[in-house]
């Protein structure tokens, strides 16, 4: 992973949960945001890879929530 050069905004179960089934590395550089948002430091990858998911209108947070449910999901049919 790159050093972090850009930050997403997810919601607080967002980022437990990426934080405790993610397979790389997340920096622990988050901040706390009113409302129970978090803002978390990302490289270029990873913002490429969210925009390249993101359906119209999707938040960032929508966007790594959907792709976690669908893996989830994926997970418990094998």
């Amino acid at each position: 992973m790159s050093k972090p050069t850009k930050t997403i905004i997810l919601s607080d179960r967002s980022n437990r949960h990426l934080r405790r089934w993610a397979k790389g590395r997340i920096a622990k550089t988050a901040t706390p945001l009113p409302g129970g948002f978090w803002q978390v430091p990302v490289d270029d990858e990873i913002i490429a890879r969210i925009n390249e998911l993101r359906n119209e209108g999707e938040t960032d947070d929508q966007v790594i929530w959907r792709m976690m449910r669908e893996s989830f999901s994926e997970g418990i049919e094998k």
